[in-house]
């Protein structure tokens, strides 16, 4: 049944620029996974500058204050909204950071097809939550299509409320970009940087008393074929780097603990590209298939701990 939503008991709220609002509890019963519609009007000043551009869930734009309302066209994009919290206290909350493999490019539309999806539905049971906070073309040192993790990684996982584990998978367009039309005056990435950025990474979720999985990096050789980006994006420079962080990774004791996207993506026998039936088409983005394969690697006792 539909709900009114009020702010402070009024209908109507003013958000400055790049602040947030939350509004008051609304009574609404929901089962795990349920998808929940939120329906919101702009005043006619109102400029809706906050979205999420790839959110993979069709919404609306609908005409108002009508009983049976026109819809007027769609967006992939989820435009003000970024969270809906729950009084039903979870025993742990994961939040699952990175960029478009996390965000769920490859994944088909209103499926709820992202590995977080399915690692959400996985731990449901367990009573365990989780929270998708993937951006498409997100990197760890520098903004792209949107901030960079280091940018936002207290506003969107650090400050969520309950957040107990930070699941961290990124490094792709760090190392591809730089060369490519996406950054042609970049320098390449080096190891060093990225070594840099998660060990900061890893000690603000430490003063946190969180945990931190990190993922190693998925192949993308011969990604995005037939585009202008399928010369630069790849290299073998790059993919060498590629290898060198994820050795990195899976031997440092910064971390709580490693899931090994790489193995379970990579073709046995070029290592270097992601299997075929695990990737949508384009080389880069896990499919629906991949993406299960990826939320079936993670570790339960890795996830949370032996004490959780």
């Amino acid at each position: 049944d539909a709900q009114a939503v009020t702010f402070s008991g009024e209908s109507t709220i003013s958000i400055p620029p790049g602040a947030r609002v939350l509004s008051d509890p609304v009574d609404l019963s929901a089962e795990d996974g349920t998808r929940i519609a939120a329906t919101l009007r702009f005043g006619e000043e109102a400029r809706a500058e906050d979205f999420h551009w790839d959110a993979r869930e069709t919404s609306y734009v609908i005409e108002a204050d009508t009983a049976a309302p026109r819809i007027l066209s769609e967006t992939p994009a989820r435009i003000a909204l970024s969270g809906v919290l729950s009084d039903q206290a979870p025993r742990s909350v994961v939040i699952a950071m990175g960029d478009s493999i996390t965000d769920g490019n490859g994944a088909p539309m209103d499926e709820q097809a992202r590995w977080p999806d399915y690692l959400a539905r996985r731990l449901a049971p367990e009573g365990i939550a989780v929270i998708n906070a993937g951006i498409s073309g997100g990197r760890l040192l520098t903004d792209g299509m949107g901030q960079s993790v280091l940018a936002r990684l207290d506003h969107d996982a650090l400050a969520v409320p309950g957040a107990e584990v930070l699941l961290l998978l990124i490094g792709t367009n760090d190392i591809a970009w730089p060369g490519s039309p996406f950054a042609p005056d970049e320098p390449p990435m080096t190891l060093e940087r990225l070594q840099a950025g998660l060990q900061q990474v890893a000690a603000q979720v430490q003063a946190r008393d969180m945990r931190l999985i990190v993922g190693t990096v998925p192949p993308f050789r011969g990604a995005l074929p037939e585009t202008s980006l399928t010369a630069t994006y790849w290299t073998p420079e790059k993919d060498a780097l590629r290898q060198a962080f994820n050795d990195w990774l899976r031997d440092a004791a910064f971390h709580d603990g490693v899931v090994d996207f790489d193995v379970i993506l990579r073709d046995p026998a070029d290592p270097a590209r992601m299997a075929d039936g695990l990737h949508n088409g384009d080389h880069l983005h896990p499919g629906a298939a991949g993406n299960q394969a990826m939320a079936n690697a993670v570790d339960l006792e890795t996830l949370i701990g032996e004490q959780r």
